[in-house]
């Protein structure tokens, strides 16, 4: 089964969600949590929000999770062991505030803790050839506070 999760924010993120019907054409399972998406797969199960707990069940009863580069998201993902196939929002498609989950989601990529996929065209090829799981990673419990904390690292050295 094939998990895709846009987060909790309230901006739209249409880009991903219309890119789902693309990975149903192996016939596998697509669930998708769409958020406030004004679109929606016609051959995906769809929910609006998940209950925390209920996501992370379903991100470990998934074969590969495919999810924005949101710090929450992507320990979820690192947590259970999974490696996420990410795609971050992009602030020029009104999808983000700003540029960050393109920092970031590069940087999981280069950690290998990720697989980035920056154009949704090219998502069917990597969730085809995602791992399932990764190897342990050795962060701590607390990787949310770690993942935080790169992330606030890194906006104060592009102040300086």
């Amino acid at each position: 089964m094939i998990l895709v999760t846009v987060g909790v924010s309230n901006l739209p993120f249409d880009r991903l969600v219309a890119a789902v019907d693309g990975l149903t054409a192996h016939g596998e399972k697509v669930v998708a949590q769409c958020g406030p998406a004004r679109v929606r797969p016609r051959r995906a199960t769809c929910f609006d929000y998940l209950p925390f707990a209920e996501l992370e069940e379903w991100v470990s009863k998934a074969r590969v999770v495919v999810c924005h580069a949101g710090i929450g998201s992507v320990a979820m993902c690192v947590s259970t062991g999974r490696r996420p196939v990410v795609v971050p929002r992009l602030k020029r498609l009104g999808e983000s505030v700003d540029e960050h989950q393109v920092s970031f989601g590069r940087r999981l990529g280069e950690l290998g803790l990720a697989t980035v996929v920056e154009d949704v065209s090219e998502l069917a090829g990597a969730v085809r050839s995602a791992p399932t799981l990764q190897p342990s990673t050795g962060l701590s419990p607390k990787l949310a506070d770690e993942l935080l904390a790169y992330v606030e690292s890194v906006r104060v050295r592009r102040e300086l």
